[in-house]
């Protein structure tokens, strides 16, 4: 019984990590994509 609450435990302990760094991500790539349109990047 106990390992089972410990393991729901972690389960979601790792579920709000994961959705942490999707939003860094997330937000990573809106920054470079800001980032993109403010510099005109050499256009070939």
């Amino acid at each position: 019984m106990a390992k089972k609450t410990l393991y729901s435990h972690f389960s979601s302990k790792e579920d709000l990590v994961l959705k942490a760094l999707e939003k860094d991500t997330l937000s990573l790539f809106s920054g470079l994509k800001l980032n993109l349109k403010k510099q005109p990047i050499m256009t070939s």
